[in-house]
């Protein structure tokens, strides 16, 4: 981003030294050039148009830019062992407004299938949460799983909360396909552990 800042100044100025050389004498200090350039405004709609746009170009370049969503998995570690009903906890910082944090079981031999677990976190106010995770069926111990937390759109998260409760009503959990979660569903943090 430090690169794209740099270059967004250097192009600004660069739009201001090819305004006019009336305008701005490069080689004249840069207040005697702000003296020319404010004594030809009234007369030179071009003028104003360029330190119009290199004003935008500079302010562009100096904007901050929002941190990152994050998502982190706290507990349980990766790869420890945990029972085939466990709490998992993490924290969170920069959710975008609208978007939901959702956990999600992947059998580590059917990696392409994606569990959601029952709901979208409810976060806290310093963005830590906890969710009781399920991992496979009885008989599956002894096997991996990943943990994947996903930060998903308001239409993605929609998406997850409907297959869960049409899981519920039928009493079915055949999971998701990699290939159909929702597009607006994006892995943040993923971690590895190992079923008793």
């Amino acid at each position: 981003m430090e690169i794209e800042r740099i270059a967004a100044i250097i192009c600004a100025l660069g739009a201001i030294g090819s305004l006019s050389k009336s305008i701005w004498p490069v080689r004249k200090g840069l207040i005697e050039a702000i003296k020319r350039m404010w004594g030809h405004l009234r007369r030179d709609y071009l003028t104003i148009f360029g330190i119009g746009l290199a004003v935008a170009a500079i302010m562009l370049a100096l904007w901050p830019t929002p941190p990152p969503p994050r998502i982190k998995i706290m507990h349980p570690d990766s790869g420890s062992e945990v029972p085939r009903e466990t709490i998992a906890k993490g924290v969170s910082s920069d959710i975008p407004a609208g978007s939901n944090i959702w956990v999600c079981v992947v059998g580590v031999e059917e990696a392409r299938r994606y569990y959601p677990q029952y709901q979208a976190l409810d976060v806290g106010e310093m963005g830590e949460w906890e969710l009781k995770l399920w991992f496979g069926k009885p008989e599956e111990s002894g096997k991996f799983f990943h943990i994947v937390a996903m930060l998903a759109s308001e239409e993605a998260s929609a998406h997850f909360q409907e297959f869960v409760e049409t899981c519920k009503k039928d009493d079915h959990w055949p999971g998701v396909e990699q290939d159909e979660l929702p597009s607006g569903a994006k892995e943040l943090h993923r971690i590895t552990v190992l079923r008793r």
